[in-house]
């Protein structure tokens, strides 16, 4: 996600960690490792799983999208026709 605790990350470097993500635990565990490039001062599971959710409107067929629904961690269906129009290109 990122390398140091004081940067943050940018919209596009957050959906490239995600996309790097095998899993939902992986971007989790980015998260916990660097909390504000997760929008976080101190990591907070709920809050996280709350960023992934938003991470994966915008990326919603990236593999940790896919395993996090499968687990139940999404507050929304992948198969909702309206993410197609939120989704953001690959560069």
């Amino acid at each position: 996600m990122i390398t140091a605790e004081s940067e943050t990350a940018s919209d596009s470097e957050i959906l490239d960690f995600l996309d790097a993500c095998a899993t939902s635990a992986e971007w989790l565990g980015g998260a916990e490792r660097h909390p504000l490039a997760a929008n976080m001062t101190e990591y907070v599971r709920d809050f996280a799983v709350g960023f992934l959710n938003t991470a994966c409107m915008r990326r919603a067929d990236a593999p940790a999208c896919v395993d996090a629904a499968t687990k139940g961690l999404l507050d929304f269906d992948l198969s909702d026709p309206r993410l197609l129009d939120l989704q953001v290109p690959r560069t």
